[in-house]
């Protein structure tokens, strides 16, 4: 498995670079992200070398409070080492590189945005006090979810469908996730979300050009679309056999190209990093199983049992996995389960805005729309990383 370090995003460069490669200018002054870091965070307050770093950075003799270092730092610009280096952000943290990936259908221009909506808006997981903010700092360029959040969430309005042929990665859309558990107990992290079409897995020369993004992803969602593989709500008519059998087949070979995708990319014979394959749109679904209920259930369970959310979140994967079988998913569930490693493989069922789409005219809107189980998906890969380790008995 693949651990989390501190690194920062080059979405030019397509790679990853250490806080002592990345350079930060604020009018003739320069000096490492290394440096600054230590200068807004370093514990040694009082001590010669660090007052000495303060003054290199920030032109000023006398050590300020915490407030006025950061009000000192806001102009500062960073860029990759790059012969032609390209502006990065300088947010302090262990990178957090997610691929959400999904065909053309598959509801990820509603789940991408429903990410920061529910765990940063509604707050979600703030009860495994696990918060997500936004960054302290952007590239003036940075791709923005605030449009599409407000888009759905706001204005209930129905984006565009994403056509098959827009093959090509949207992102990273960056947040800071604070995570305040575990061994360690507080943890910083810098968030990437990126909007992977799993169409352009299925040409070679399509993840040739795309194969340097999946270098970047730490952890990866896989949507699937149950719209095809099983009966809906609203749908005109019936699914036939023969339509079921196509979607599966469909879906199988998309988990297995994902797979050797990666495999190839990383030179590994093991899928290198955490997976969560997220049965979407689960509020169209007709099944036994809550899965409404289960991020709602996992939090009060591990409020109950301390030191015990990485087996909570196992048992939650194991229950969506059987209800994907109890839904006549099994052949996708076996190919899941033949070419990822169980220790990096997880289930989840969601929906990104709870209801289907109510039509007016030629308007199609939502009535309130509320995503539910997205943020559980992110737990779940954040469990696989090991950020959420905590010895037995502390919550």
């Amino acid at each position: 498995m693949i651990s989390l370090a501190e690194e920062v995003v080059c979405i030019k460069c397509k790679t990853t670079y250490s806080p002592s490669q990345i350079v930060g200018t604020l009018g003739d002054r320069t000096a490492t992200l290394t440096d600054l870091r230590r200068g807004i965070v370093g514990r040694t307050e009082a001590s010669g070398r660090a007052n000495r770093m303060w003054t290199r950075v920030t032109g000023r003799i006398e050590r300020p409070d915490i407030s006025s270092r950061i009000d000192a730092l806001r102009g500062w610009t960073f860029h990759c080492p790059a012969d032609e280096p390209h502006a990065v952000d300088g947010n302090a943290g262990l990178a957090f590189p997610v691929a959400i990936v999904g065909r053309s259908g598959a509801s990820k221009s509603h789940f991408v945005p429903a990410i920061p909506w529910e765990v940063k808006v509604l707050g979600s997981l703030d009860p495994l006090d696990i918060v997500l903010q936004e960054p302290i700092w952007k590239t003036e360029d940075a791709p923005d979810l605030g449009p599409d959040i407000s888009e759905i969430f706001v204005e209930h309005r129905v984006p565009p469908a994403t056509k098959a042929d827009e093959v090509g990665v949207r992102g990273p859309y960056t947040y800071r996730l604070f995570v305040q558990r575990g061994r360690d107990r507080e943890k910083l992290l810098s968030l990437y979300l990126f909007d992977a079409p799993g169409e352009f897995f299925e040409k070679i020369e399509v993840i040739a050009d795309q194969s340097p993004y999946l270098l970047l992803a730490r952890s990866v969602i896989v949507l699937l679309d149950p719209s095809d593989l099983v009966d809906t709500r609203g749908q005109e008519r019936l699914l036939t056999t023969n339509e079921k059998n196509i979607a599966l087949s469909d879906s199988a070979d998309l988990v297995n190209r994902i797979a050797d995708a990666f495999k190839q990319t990383y030179a590994v014979d093991d899928f290198p990093v955490p997976v969560c394959f997220v049965l979407a749109k689960a509020d169209a679904i007709d099944t036994r199983f809550g899965w409404s209920g289960e991020t709602a259930s996992v939090i009060e369970e591990a409020r109950e049992h301390p030191g015990q959310l990485g087996r909570i979140l196992r048992d939650a994967s194991d229950r969506a996995r059987d209800a994907c079988r109890d839904l006549g998913l099994d052949r996708i569930v076996r190919s899941i389960e033949a070419q990822y490693p169980s220790e990096l493989t997880r289930f989840a069922l969601a929906s990104a805005t709870s209801q289907s789409v109510s039509s007016s005219g030629s308007d199609r809107a939502w009535e309130d729309p509320v995503p539910n189980g997205v943020g559980l998906a992110l737990l779940q890969l954040l469990s696989m990383t090991g950020v959420l380790d905590e010895p037995s008995g502390e919550l």
